[in-house]
């Protein structure tokens, strides 16, 4: 979605001939602790309260103000070639997110039946061990970091990052820290205080129910 808020994005789709776009959108509290996890992963060192503050690190705060976003593409394709669908509705209706999909696109969905391999699926991992990585990162070249005087350049987050997800995280650390979000009522106010005129607008004008998925309204 963060994509999307590029308008050479648009322009380019447009220009190559794309009449039809679905953009799908995700509650901005729970996708920016999403995105703060994946950031930490990536070398980054910043606590989620400054995080969320900022939008220097990795993209523009902006790109989750989706009305803004929304509107730009209804405008330059049509409001009616434009479907928009909620990351949270597709996981707990998956038939109607595809039902709505093929009347949208005039065309019949076919779903891959090959199960997801457990192995090569993104592992989330406890607060704890993102804390820890945090930690570990102040010392780890990455181009959140692109200098260090401690370790060698070889070394990377990554490997450490296995290491929570495979050992260190399933067998101690999960079991003394459950917690999986770093969502709470102080960043939880000022994520609501930025978005919550956007997310009105998209329920007003296009009857989009984010209420019933805890968007900041």
């Amino acid at each position: 979605m963060t994509g999307l808020g590029k308008v050479s994005l648009a322009e380019n789709l447009k220009r190559i001939g794309a009449n039809k776009i679905i953009i799908t959108i995700r509650n901005q509290a729970t996708l920016l602790d999403s995105i703060y996890r994946q950031y930490i992963q990536e070398g980054g060192v910043a606590s989620f309260d400054f995080f969320i503050k900022e939008w220097r690190f990795s993209f523009n705060l902006k790109h989750l103000n989706f009305y803004r976003i929304i509107k730009f593409y209804k405008n330059l394709f049509g409001e009616e070639n434009v479907l928009v669908l909620l990351n949270e509705e597709l996981y707990k209706n998956e038939q109607e997110t595809i039902k709505k999909i093929e009347d949208f696109t005039s065309s019949k969905y076919e779903p891959n039946k090959e199960k997801l391999n457990p192995k090569t699926a993104n592992i989330s991992i406890t607060n704890c061990s993102v804390k820890l990585l945090r930690f570990v990162n102040h010392f780890i070249r990455s181009h959140h970091r692109p200098s260090n005087f401690l370790l060698p350049h070889f070394v990377r987050t990554f490997y450490f990052r296995y290491l929570l997800q495979r050992f260190l995280d399933p067998y101690l650390l999960a079991k003394i820290c459950k917690k999986k979000s770093f969502l709470n009522k102080k960043n939880m106010k000022i994520i609501q205080e930025r978005y919550k005129e956007d997310n009105r607008k998209l329920i007003h004008k296009y009857g989009l129910k984010l209420e019933e998925h805890g968007y900041p309204i």
